[in-house]
């Protein structure tokens, strides 16, 4: 017998069964409905016309396919951009220049006083029509339209001249401007003057003497202050003000470093605890075993382990007449570290309640440390993996610029 949340079920299941076959029957269907138009589009619908692109609008590519006495197949038909006709070149061109005087002089106010550069562009009417430029002068205005302000010394009449194109047609357009020197009480007209000066010196002689006077005006002159001295002096009291925390940052890495030194060294030191105490070795000889082990693989070694280090520090207070007790609280007060002072207290219940249940709190604890080693060694390795993931980023990249540039410069080269 079926339950009412069964029914309930299996009736929602039903009705999404059904909204999905109704989804796939309308995508079948326009599916189909799209294939027969493309089908009539590309065959007994297709009239043999196929539209150009608008003057301007570039030319595209259309797939095709041929079917003939010699050939059929595939064919790459370029349709070429609707051309003007010969009445539209010609309003096109006239439209073109009036284009042309509006834009080239730019800042220049009108063509008989240019000082500044003019603008002859390559393009004019959205990129229909093309533009090349001359200038009879031409050591006065490049083909870019930039006026060589220091060649100028005097009114000089400048013929520009343009070559108007649109496919095949063309169309020739020539006008005078004067470019005119800027006036020697500006700023500009100065530096001009003073160019020209600059010029006129010996370049024979070994020494270049700098003009007192420019046109009338005395002229001083001075080296251009470095300040080197003050950049020295700001990065010295920058770095003054940085040592502090330098110093601080470094501190505290070091703490960090030595914290987890010392998180490594304890499940080594609490596992040889457990063993030496279980075996009925008391505290004060346990802790002094372990301790002379330690100085002779520290002298052998040369490394120091500062969880070892904190046991012979108790070591030394018990033999130098501090109790045990005293000297298991220094050892926990001494150590930074949750863990070393939780196996302070261990060690105080041990010494107060005797060991019935110590060695099984040991083992316990033992335990919980080699796991926590593992989890250690685990996070570790990841931080090592994701240390290098920069280098084989770099390397990646490498490879691809190996890959794909010589495949670019083939392309460029075809």
């Amino acid at each position: 017998m079926i339950s009412g949340k069964g029914e309930s079920s299996v009736k929602t299941n039903h009705k999404k069964t059904k909204h999905l076959f109704a989804i796939m029957k309308v995508f079948i269907l326009v599916g189909i409905l799209v294939f027969f138009w493309d089908m009539y589009d590309a065959t007994w619908g297709f009239s043999q016309k196929i539209e150009r692109n608008l003057p301007g609008q570039g030319d595209y590519q259309e797939d095709m396919k041929v079917v003939s006495k010699y050939y059929s197949g595939d064919y790459k038909l370029m349709v070429k951009e609707q051309q003007l006709t010969k009445k539209q070149v010609d309003t096109l061109f006239a439209k073109a220049r009036e284009e042309i005087y509006a834009t080239f002089f730019g800042e220049n106010v009108n063509s008989d006083a240019v000082m500044n550069d003019v603008n002859p562009q390559t393009q004019y009417q959205q990129g229909l029509v093309r533009a090349r430029w001359s200038f009879d002068e031409e050591e006065l205005v490049n083909c870019d339209g930039e006026i060589q302000k220091e060649m100028v010394e005097e009114a000089t009449i400048v013929v520009a001249t343009a070559e108007l194109r649109y496919g095949e047609y063309t169309d020739i357009l020539q006008f005078p401007f004067q470019v005119i020197p800027y006036g020697k009480d500006s700023e500009q007209g100065f530096l001009n003057s003073l160019s020209r000066a600059l010029d006129r010196e010996d370049t024979e002689e070994e020494t270049l003497v700098l003009p007192g006077e420019i046109d009338g005006e005395k002229v001083k002159w001075r080296k251009k202050l470095s300040y080197r001295g003050v950049a020295v002096i700001a990065l010295g009291v920058l770095g003054s003000c940085m040592i502090p925390y330098g110093e601080m940052w470094e501190t505290k890495r070091q703490k960090r470093k030595k914290q987890q030194a010392m998180l490594w060294d304890y499940p080594s030191i609490l596992n040889q605890l457990s063993l030496l105490l279980g075996v009925g070795i008391s505290l004060p000889e346990v802790v002094d075993r372990i301790t002379i082990r330690y100085e002779k693989q520290k002298k052998e070694t040369g490394t120091a382990l500062p969880g070892y280090e904190l046991l012979a520090m108790m070591n030394r207070e018990m033999k130098d007449g501090v109790g045990t007790l005293q000297a298991i609280e220094h050892f926990g007060k001494n150590s930074e570290r949750k863990e070393y002072r939780k196996l302070a207290i261990l060690l105080q219940q041990n010494l107060r309640k005797g060991n019935a249940h110590m060695i099984e709190l040991m083992e316990r604890e033992d335990m919980e440390a080699f796991e926590m080693r593992k989890a250690m060694a685990r996070r570790a390795g990841e931080e090592a993996s994701t240390k290098l993931l920069i280098p084989m980023i770099g390397m990646l990249g490498i490879v691809i610029v190996i890959l794909v540039v010589p495949a670019l410069l083939a392309l460029e080269s075809q």
